[in-house]
C-alpha cells in the first residue's frame, strides 16, 4: 500500500497502519508524511514509531508551508511536540513545548538543575521536592492488575501505565531495558535512587516538570461558567461517550462501566464536540482527570465550564478527584477549583536511538485497559 494511502487510513487501522509503515517504508517517506496530514498529526505519528528526530526535521524543513508554532527542528530532535498539541491541559503524558515560558521544559540556561529544583537567583521561588511522593493512580492501578503493564526485577520494577514508572532501585538489567524499550516515552522516577541513576546514565535526556495536585472532593466552582451563544454544555452522555472525544472514555469497557464509576462533561458547538473533560480511568472510587479543548475553540474557557460540571458530579458522588498538571496553565486551572498543589517533579524523555539500519527504535504502544 502506497504510503499516503496507507497513513489516510490510520484511523480506521490504528496500529497496524503504524506497524506497516515503519516495517516496509523507508525514513525518507517522513516527507510524504507531512504533504498529506497536519504538522501536529504528523508529530504525533513520528512519536508513535519513534523515528529519529534528526532525520524527521530533516523531512520536515523541506516541505512548504510545514510550520507550526513552537515547532522548530531543535524541538523534533529533542522528542518535544510543539507547545501542547493534544489541547489537553489535564493529566495526559504529552510533553510540554518551549513556548516562551507557558511551557514547561527544564532547560539550564533558564536556571534550572536536571531535578527540575530551581537553583536560585533571579528572584526565583524555590519548587517543591524534585519527586512524587504519593503514588499516583495509574501506578496504583497498574499494581492492582486495572491499567497498564508491570515488570518486575530482584530490586525494582518498571510500571509501564502511560507513564513509565521506575521504582526500588535500580539495576543492570533494569536500566537495559529502558535504554531498549522506553525511548521516547515519559519517565517518572518514585525513588531518589532512580533519579540520580538517570541524571548520571542519561546526561541526553530531556527533561520537562509536572505538578502533581493534592486529590480532592470538595472543589470551588466559579461562579461564572458561561460559554459562548452557539454552544451547549452537556454532561457525557452515552452519545457523548460512544464518540470518544479527545480519546476520552476509551479506558472503560463500556458505557455502563463510564456511568457507574466515571464522570465527564461536553460542549457542542453545532453536532461537534469541541471541549470535553472525563475521567481518565477509575479505581476505586477515584478518578484521573483529563481535559481537552480543539485548538479553535480555545480561549473561550470552554474547559472551565466542563470541569466545573463533572466536579460538580464528582461532588454529589463522593468521587475522589486526582489531577496532574502536564504545565503552568494545567497548574493554574486546578488551582482555580481548589486544588492544592503537593509536589512538582521532573519526567525524563530519552532521544530515539538509531540501532538496526532504519532509524528506528521498538514500537512501544501505550498500554490498553482490554
Amino acid at each position: 500500500m502506497p504510503f499516503a494511502d496507507c497513513f489516510q487510513e490510520f484511523h480506521e487501522i490504528g496500529i497496524d497502519a503504524h506497524t506497516h509503515l515503519r516495517r516496509h517504508h523507508p525514513l525518507q517517506d517522513a516527507e510524504a508524511l507531512f504533504r498529506v496530514c497536519s504538522g501536529r498529526d504528523a508529530f504525533r505519528f513520528f512519536d508513535r514509531c519513534a523515528w529519529p528526530g534528526d532525520r524527521f526535521a530533516d523531512a520536515f524543513v523541506k516541505v512548504p508551508g510545514r510550520r507550526i508554532k513552537g515547532f522548530s527542528r531543535k524541538t523534533i530532535i529533542h522528542g518535544l511536540p510543539p507547545g501542547n498539541p493534544s489541547g489537553r491541559s489535564g493529566s495526559r503524558c504529552e510533553p510540554p513545548g518551549d513556548d516562551g515560558g507557558k511551557g514547561s521544559v527544564l532547560k539550564k540556561e533558564r536556571n534550572m538543575d536536571r531535578s527540575g529544583l530551581s537553583c536560585g537567583g533571579g528572584g526565583e521561588k524555590e519548587c517543591a521536592p524534585g519527586r512524587i511522593l504519593t503514588p499516583p493512580l495509574l501506578y496504583r492501578a497498574a499494581l492492582q492488575g486495572a491499567f497498564g503493564k508491570r515488570i518486575e526485577f530482584s530490586r525494582g520494577s518498571i510500571t509501564d501505565a502511560l507513564f513509565v514508572y521506575l521504582d526500588g532501585a535500580p539495576e543492570p538489567e533494569s536500566m537495559t531495558g529502558v535504554s531498549l524499550h522506553f525511548r521516547n516515552r515519559p519517565l517518572v522516577c518514585l525513588t531518589k535512587a532512580w533519579q540520580e541513576q538517570m541524571e548520571t546514565q542519561f546526561p541526553e535526556a530531556a527533561v520537562y516538570r509536572r505538578f502533581m495536585m493534592k486529590p480532592s472532593g470538595r472543589f470551588t466552582i466559579p461562579e461564572n461558567t458561561e460559554i459562548p451563544a452557539g454552544c451547549r454544555l452537556t454532561g457525557m452522555d452515552e452519545a457523548a461517550f460512544e464518540r470518544h472525544p479527545f480519546a476520552h472514555g476509551e479506558h472503560y469497557s463500556c458505557w455502563s462501566a463510564f456511568q457507574a464509576e466515571g464522570s465527564g462533561a461536553v460542549v457542542y458547538d453545532g453536532g461537534e464536540i469541541v471541549a470535553s473533560t472525563s475521567s481518565f480511568l477509575s479505581l476505586n472510587g477515584e478518578i484521573e482527570l483529563d481535559v481537552s479543548t480543539k485548538e479553535s475553540h480555545r480561549g473561550k474557557k470552554l474547559a472551565t465550564a466542563c470541569i466545573a460540571r463533572m466536579l460538580r458530579d464528582c461532588m454529589e458522588r463522593g468521587i475522589l478527584v486526582h489531577w496532574d498538571a502536564q504545565n503552568d496553565v494545567s497548574r493554574h486551572l486546578a488551582v482555580k477549583f481548589g486544588f492544592e498543589e503537593e509536589t512538582e517533579y521532573p519526567v525524563y524523555r530519552l532521544p530515539s536511538e538509531d540501532r538496526n539500519g532504519y532509524g528506528y527504535t521498538d514500537l512501544i504502544v501505550p498500554p490498553t485497559n482490554s
